[in-house]
């Protein structure tokens, strides 16, 4: 599945990541290139699959901006990535009220 049209960035801590699909042949669902500033995922991934790929690759790109892939052996960091990204999305999509009032412009 591709993603919607107008999903082709994101805005991680100041950085513009771009999101396109990748063409590779390797087995990976998606990959994170913080150097490029950019975020590779594989179309023919189901959607619930997607959307966890492409939500576990923005906590890389999260993890590199704040630096934290530096202090933390790789292995570890994939753990972390793999756990949080299933969790977080989880919680943001079934909350969202919370989303709704975490979202809001108001001091």
């Amino acid at each position: 599945m591709k993603l919607p049209k107008s999903l082709t960035e994101v805005d991680v801590l100041g950085k513009s990541y771009q999101i396109l699909p990748t063409t590779t042949e390797d087995k990976e669902l998606g990959a994170c290139e913080p150097n490029k500033c950019l975020i590779e995922y594989r179309p023919e991934q189901h959607i619930q699959q997607l959307r966890d790929s492409l939500w576990h690759e923005v906590l890389h790109a999260c993890y590199s901006e704040m630096g934290i892939g530096e202090e933390i052996p790789e292995e570890l960091e994939e753990t972390i990535v793999l756990r949080m990204a299933t969790s977080t999305l989880y919680v943001q999509r079934y909350n969202p009220e919370l989303m709704k009032f975490l979202q809001r412009k108001d001091r």
